[in-house]
């Protein structure tokens, strides 16, 4: 058992880690910021571009990865406080994908939200429930993430 909360914990310190670094992030200089104090009208300014959409989540992300940081002590004892970061990791990858107005990067931070959740949900089952038949699931559920988080990444480089 002690080998499958290890395994839950150094997936939790993948995400942790790139939304460390994700969030270190910053704009190239040559980018101009969006004309916001200017009276455009709404629907020249209802979409962001990629580059602000992905800015906007810096602050949202770096939030999730300190609240892992901090809780990952208490998660070696206590897979419920895994579970429960992982939601919390959920739930702003929620907000994110809600807040952001431009389609591409809602999509990717949607896909990212979504598996984000199944990793919590198997986790939940594996490490909280012991049903170790879940292991597969939470397996696939991880992988799915990979892929979508590194998407999402991908996108806003």
């Amino acid at each position: 058992m002690k080998k499958h909360k290890i395994v839950g914990l150094v997936a939790a310190a993948f995400v942790a880690f790139t939304l460390s670094a994700c969030s270190g992030s910053s704009a190239p200089a040559e980018t101009a910021p969006a004309p916001v104090e200017e009276s455009a009208p709404a629907a020249e300014t209802s979409e962001q571009t990629v580059q602000e959409a992905c800015l906007a989540m810096a602050g949202p992300m770096a939030e999730a990865s300190t609240a892992m940081a901090e809780s990952a002590q208490a998660s070696v004892s206590d897979p419920q406080t895994a579970v429960n970061v992982w939601t919390d990791l959920a739930n702003g990858f929620e907000t994110i994908a809600a807040d952001a107005q431009n389609a591409e990067v809602k999509t990717a931070a949607t896909a990212a939200h979504a598996d984000i959740a199944a990793v919590r949900d198997a986790m939940q089952k594996v490490f909280v429930d012991q049903d170790m038949g879940a292991m597969g699931e939470y397996t696939t559920a991880t992988e799915n993430m990979n892929t979508s988080y590194t998407a999402l990444l991908e996108l806003c480089q």
